[in-house]
Parts: C-alpha cells; sequence; structure tokens
C-alpha cells in the first residue's frame, strides 16, 4: 500500500502514529519511568520504522499527566521527545536514508495544554505539532456546542475554540512554521430536550442518534451530515461569530465543518503564517462524492486554499444558510 500511495507522490512523508485516545494513557506512562525504557523503545523504533518504510514517528499521547497518567510525565513526555531526537540525529544514514521525522498531535484544550506540556522544551525537538482542534466542547449535556470553532463560542468554555488553543501554543514557545492546525471531517451531535430551541446553547438530553454508516453516537462522518441535510430536510445555520455551522432536523443537532469553515480555517493558517493543517480523519469526508460536492470536498478546499486557487473567498456550504 505505501508503495502504492508513493508510486502517485514521490516525496510523500509517511509517518507511524503510537497512541490515541482508546489507546489510553497507562502503556505510555510504563515506558516513560525510566531512561533505560526511553532508550530501548528509541532503539526499537528506529528499526521497526527503516524495516516497514516509514519516515518517522508520531507521538499521540493522549495525554501526559491526564487521564490517569501521574503528574511527573509532563516531564517525562520532554525526555521521551528528547531522547528520540537524540537517538534519530544520530542514526547513520550512509544508506542515503534521510533523517527520521518525529512529530506529536497534542491537545488543545486549556486544562490539557497547560498540565501535560513542557510546550518550549518540546517544541525544539519536534519538527512538527499537530494540534488536535476539534472536539473542543463534549458535554452532551449541557447544551448544544460547536466541535470546531475557530473563535470564542456563546457557551460557558470561552477558551474552548481553535483560536484560543492556537495562540496557548504559540504563546508557550512553539515556532509559527512548527505548528499543525488540526480540523475535522466529522461533527458532534446531540439530542435536543425541546424541539422548538434549536440555537447554540440550547438544553440537550446526550448523545445524536448514530449515522447508519459509522454507527457512533454523538459523531457523524462528513458524507452522513451532508447527506441528511441534503436529503431530510435539516436546516442549516451559519454561525458567523465562530466561522462554523450547525443544523438540526426534529431532535436532532450537529456541530460540524463545511467547504465554507473549512476555506476560512485554512485561510487563518495561513494568514498565521502556521506551518500548515491535517485533517482528522481522510476516510470521514465525502470520499464517494455523495454530496454533489466532488469527492473529497473538505481535504480538496483546504488544498485548494494553500495552492491560492482563485474563487474560494467564499465557498457556498450543502444548503443556502439561515440565520
Amino acid at each position: 500500500m505505501m508503495h502504492d500511495v508513493r508510486s502517485k507522490n514521490p516525496d510523500l512523508k509517511l509517518l507511524l502514529a503510537v497512541g490515541g485516545w482508546n489507546h489510553g494513557t497507562k502503556p505510555f506512562t510504563s515506558m516513560v519511568a525510566n531512561q533505560a525504557n526511553l532508550d530501548a523503545f528509541a532503539t526499537n523504533s528506529i528499526k521497526f520504522l527503516r524495516q516497514n518504510g516509514f519516515d518517522g514517528l508520531d507521538l499521540d499521547w493522549e495525554y501526559p499527566a491526564n487521564r490517569g497518567s501521574p503528574p511527573e510525565d509532563r516531564q517525562r513526555f520532554t525526555s521521551l521527545v528528547k531522547t528520540l531526537r537524540t537517538k534519530y540525529d544520530s542514526e547513520d544514514l550512509r544508506n542515503g536514508s534521510s533523517r527520521l521525522l518525529l512529530t506529536a498531535a497534542v491537545a488543545a484544550s486549556k486544562p490539557e495544554i497547560e498540565t501535560a506540556y513542557e510546550i518550549s522544551k518540546i517544541a525544539e525537538y519536534l519538527d512538527f505539532i499537530n494540534l488536535m482542534a476539534f472536539d473542543m466542547n463534549s458535554d452532551f449535556y449541557n447544551g448544544t456546542q460547536c466541535n470546531t470553532p475557530l473563535y470564542k463560542s456563546q457557551t460557558p468554555y470561552e477558551a474552548n475554540n481553535v483560536d484560543f488553543a492556537v495562540k496557548k501554543w504559540l504563546d508557550g514557545g512553539t515556532p509559527k512554521e512548527k505548528l499543525i492546525m488540526g480540523m475535522a471531517t466529522y461533527g458532534r451531535s446531540f439530542v435536543l430536550n425541546n424541539t422548538s430551541e434549536t440555537g447554540l446553547g440550547a438544553p440537550t438530553a446526550g448523545q445524536g442518534t448514530a449515522g447508519l454508516t459509522i454507527k457512533e453516537k454523538g459523531f457523524l462522518s462528513y458524507y452522513e451530515i451532508c447527506y441528511d441535510i441534503m436529503y431530510q430536510n435539516w436546516t442549516e445555520v451559519w454561525l458567523d461569530e465562530q466561522k462554523v455551522p450547525y443544523a438540526y432536523h426534529d431532535n436532532q443537532w450537529i456541530s460540524f465543518e463545511t467547504p465554507k469553515s473549512i476555506a476560512i480555517k485554512t485561510k487563518y493558517i495561513m494568514d498565521l503564517g502556521l506551518g500548515g493543517g491535517m485533517m482528522w480523519a481522510l476516510d470521514l469526508d465525502d470520499f464517494h462524492g455523495v454530496c454533489g460536492q466532488g469527492k473529497n470536498p473538505l481535504i480538496k478546499t483546504m488544498k485548494d486554499v494553500f495552492s491560492g486557487k482563485p474563487g474560494l473567498d467564499f465557498v457556498p456550504t450543502v444548503l443556502p444558510v439561515v440565520g
């Protein structure tokens, strides 16, 4: 598979990610407990990456010093990053291989940013930092909330927006060219308490109905969302302050991204001079083009804006917006 992808783009870099939300913190805590473990992990990672044709490693520890991880793991994560960087830099490259890349996926919420990372220290050793700027609000019982608001949202969680997270990482010492801003190809859905209250902050009673394909409550891929909006008569609303849409139908309410909101976020990246953008995840975009926007409209929009394609100052959403 990697060979097939590289045949289309020989310059493509493929990294192996280790961790994730479901992976939890316990394996990382055990691994970083002492320097001998760190050295062994770094050495073994080089061997595994080279044998399997990867160009680097992405650390996805969610999150050091959180979710059962002890406070000292904040400093130990720094030691992990430093050890990997040292080992990768000292690898014998006489066979002509490029130096292995080292990256990390990091939190975007204020509590985790402040407790999980020594930002300036890890930024020194990482090639780039993938900011997971999604799931900014995930309390399904405290009112409808935006999944990826670019700016301050009308909820009690004023810090839970992409702009705040980006500035927090930059102010902490991340070089702007190393910061990669994440965007979502999925949405978060809620059950409304009262179908007469449909705005931001409307009372909710839990996670929205699972989609037919992903089959996970409170979580819908973009292709599920845009298909529902097109064919089930949903009402779509644009939140100009937050630069994102939401939609509702009966007692279901969804916060999501559209080509328009992705274009705005991509322009934001360019205006700040950040290192780039990333998407979670490729298989959640409309990869079959069932919604009439072409294949992978969210990912393609990001690419087109970065490429300077004309005509993207305003990218239409699936339906004409109201409100």
